[in-house]
């Protein structure tokens, strides 16, 4: 079998974010439901396989159906939750952020200055 990569290229205009995301959101249900009624799920070594309907499997499932809206997540939030502006989603660990503030001498007249610093903690999931 053989899977080929496709793209679709939008033109729109006058588009926002959200009439792009809402647009590409609901060709992506279509899709997935053409999809559904062609082939099914089957545990293979532990793994989920796509089977074809047509190949009469009896131990084989449904395709989970997908949510109704997609989540979304502000710049701020994938930043600050993930330390990246893409994260996979997959991978259950947050990123934590600590900022220490501190006061050190310097060598210049003996004045005290002040500082933070940022560190940033792995946070894996119990």
């Amino acid at each position: 079998m053989r899977f080929f990569v496709q793209q679709l290229d939008l033109e729109m205009s006058f588009a926002k974010g959200q009439d792009v995301m809402r647009l590409v959101e609901s060709l992506i249900h279509e899709v997935y439901d053409i999809m559904r009624g062609l082939w099914q799920t089957r545990q293979v070594n532990g793994a989920l396989c796509p089977t074809k309907r047509s190949d009469g499997m009896t131990d084989a499932d449904e395709y989970p159906a997908i949510e109704a809206e997609f989540p979304r997540t502000t710049y701020h939030e994938a930043m600050s939750l993930h330390g990246s502006d893409k994260p996979d989603l997959r991978i259950p660990n947050k990123v934590r952020t600590s900022i220490r503030q501190y006061t050190y001498n310097t060598t210049d007249n003996d004045r005290r200055s002040n500082g933070s610093t940022t560190s940033y903690h792995i946070i894996s999931p119990p």
